[in-house]
């Protein structure tokens, strides 16, 4: 199914091939059958550039919405938190100043690393030589990756209670914040970092924004603890890899009073 999607990608690429974008920006495909980009795939088989094009919407899409799925569930139970959000929100007149909402950044770094959509990055070989790591010898060859999820709870000193979803964590200005936020890593690290990280942040905030200002979020009845408790597949799913939620319509116009009666 999914390298189906891939070759429908494809043949619709080709299709429009003699397109050009509004804004002249390439896309995806087109850089990668380029034959003078800086590395060139018109060497790859049919297949293999079907895999890539079906790879890069699953990467684009299934880990913002997973993330988004439990950034809800944890807004839904904690009322208080929601309306603080949703005072924050009221504040932003337009899209461009989202970048500067502190609870709504904290409220997405926590989501990344409570539940990171990506539990695994990219793998590395140890050089040639090996590599001694924290007293540890890895032989050369040996396959070896990072897992963005260990990387908090491995420092209850800087995240005491790393099982909870605290948002306030992130607004804490004192002498582990830096080390705190060093240890945020949902989309890697350095030259092989995530290209679309910045990207899904941006679309996240701009959905929170939309959607809390507009709706009062619930859990709906099937929705239980039990349910949403999570397991790893390469990343962080709800037990029953669905989160149902309700979302219902602010009455136009009482955003605010709502907040005040919220204290």
């Amino acid at each position: 199914m999914l390298f189906d999607l891939g070759a429908e990608i494809c043949r619709q690429a080709e299709a429009n091939h003699d397109l050009e974008a509004p804004n002249g920006a390439p896309n995806v495909y087109g850089l990668c059958v380029d034959p003078d980009a800086k590395y060139p795939a018109q060497s790859w088989a049919r297949n293999e550039l079907c895999a890539e094009m079906a790879g890069q919407v699953l990467a684009a899409t299934e880990t913002t919405s997973s993330a988004l799925a439990f950034i809800y569930y944890e807004l839904a139970k904690s009322p208080t938190l929601q309306q603080q959000l949703l005072q924050e929100l009221m504040t932003a007149d337009t899209d461009e100043e989202l970048e500067s909402l502190k609870l709504l950044d904290s409220c997405i770094k926590e989501g990344l690393r409570f539940r990171p959509p990506v539990a695994l990055t990219g793998s590395r070989l140890v050089p040639l030589g090996g590599l001694e790591v924290c007293g540890h010898y890895l032989p050369e060859g040996t396959v070896i990756t990072t897992q963005s999820l260990s990387m908090s709870r491995q420092r209850p000193d800087l995240f005491p209670d790393y099982d909870t979803y605290n948002p306030q964590r992130w607004l804490q200005e004192d002498g582990k914040s830096a080390e705190r936020k060093r240890l945020l890593v949902p989309f890697g690290v350095g030259s092989r970092r995530c290209p679309g990280g910045n990207m899904a942040v941006y679309q996240m905030r701009m959905i929170l924004y939309h959607t809390i200002r507009a709706f009062d979020i619930r859990p709906a009845p099937q929705t239980t603890p039990e349910k949403m408790e999570p397991f790893e597949a390469n990343g962080y799913r709800s037990r029953h890899d669905r989160c149902d939620l309700m979302f219902l319509p602010r009455a136009r116009g009482s955003a605010h009073s709502r907040i005040e009666n919220a204290y």
